[in-house]
């Protein structure tokens, strides 16, 4: 008989949910604040994923609500790599336009290089330009 309740009590325990996926949850909640503060919505291809980790996150607080914290530790971890990759894209986003912005300067630096010239003094005292 012993034997038989310890038997029932291990089966119980091993059809016992797993706990809400707290810790998981908070990581993607900040992973999207993260996104939303990088600039994300502003960037084409990150928004798009910043967006997706928003509705997963609801998703998996739905989820826990019903009790499905396998589900919803999944998408809990699935919210935060679409918030992780759209923060990357964004920071690729940025680096790009940075580069860009490097190369037209450089760009006008040496064409203004190029036009000016410099004078140098005669003997006579008079100033004559050279290429």
């Amino acid at each position: 008989m012993k034997l038989q309740v310890l038997f029932g009590v291990a089966l119980l325990a091993g059809c016992a949910s797993k706990p809400p996926p707290t810790q998981n949850m908070a990581n993607s909640i900040v992973a999207v604040h993260g996104a939303e503060q990088s600039g994300a919505a502003n960037v084409p291809e990150a928004k798009l994923y910043l967006q997706t980790a928003k509705e997963e996150v609801a998703t998996a607080q739905k989820m826990i609500k019903h009790g499905k914290n396998d589900r919803a530790d999944l998408m809990s971890r699935r919210a935060y790599s679409d918030a992780e990759l759209s923060i990357s894209l964004t920071q690729e986003h940025q680096a790009r336009l940075r580069a860009e912005q490097a190369a037209q300067f450089a760009r006008s630096q040496k064409s203004s290089v190029a036009t000016t010239t410099t004078t140098t003094t005669e003997p006579s005292g008079q100033g004559v330009p050279t290429p």
